[in-house]
């Protein structure tokens, strides 16, 4: 870190567009739906005032970009899937908040469940070692708002330094939210209740 009094001449504050191609890559490949479509409504911006200038971009729907980034979205979470293989959350037509999303999201996270000792009581193993390790997790790795921007910025010309290779090598991948068909979601509780009354789990997990 370096202090100084020294006068510094400023980088100039950029335009909306001088980076952004306003191409849509962002809007299409987020798996929250979280980024708007881009606008000529001025309704549908966030503009700052930097005095000299004047910038937008686009009023992002927080609360499904928490739940997204956060690993409760099983579109792009196999973690999620398979410790919730029943949940069908659509998290695209979600109207949550953002704080509700962070407090669900760290919840789960940092959560212990007394009957899963294959997981050392963690509701979902693979979050809270994440969340333990750093103090922060995330699932989504801004598939659509960083990931995709970069690519299409790459192919554009619009980046100096560039890869050595594609940015994206394959396509990629998504899940469906609709519940699977699982056996179990918790061999030691589905255990201990057909000791204790046998066939009692029989057809718990089947679609109906």
């Amino acid at each position: 870190m370096i202090f100084t009094d020294a006068v510094l001449e400023p980088n100039p504050i950029l335009d909306t567009g001088d980076i952004c191609l306003h191409c849509g890559a962002c809007v299409k490949e987020c798996p929250g739906n979280a980024i708007p479509p881009i606008t000529k409504n001025e309704n549908d911006r966030i503009t700052i005032d930097y005095g000299e200038k004047t910038v937008y971009y686009g009023d992002v729907q927080m609360g499904r970009c928490t739940l997204t980034h956060h690993g409760m979205n099983a579109e792009i979470s196999p973690f999620l899937k398979k410790e919730f293989p029943h949940m069908e959350f659509d998290v695209r037509n979600s109207k949550m908040s953002e704080e509700e999303a962070y407090i669900l999201c760290y919840t789960l996270a940092g959560g212990k469940w007394p009957r899963k000792p294959n997981t050392n009581g963690a509701v979902n193993e693979y979050y809270k070692s994440i969340l333990s390790h750093t103090g922060y997790f995330a699932i989504c790795g801004a598939k659509g708002c960083i990931r995709a921007c970069m690519n299409r910025l790459e192919k554009a010309g619009r980046c100096e330094n560039t890869f050595h290779h594609p940015f994206y090598r394959k396509k990629g991948w998504h899940m469906s939210v609709e519940a699977e068909e699982a056996k179990t979601t918790n061999p030691f509780r589905e255990q201990y209740l057909e000791e204790k009354y046998p066939g009692i789990t029989q057809g718990e997990y089947k679609k109906k």
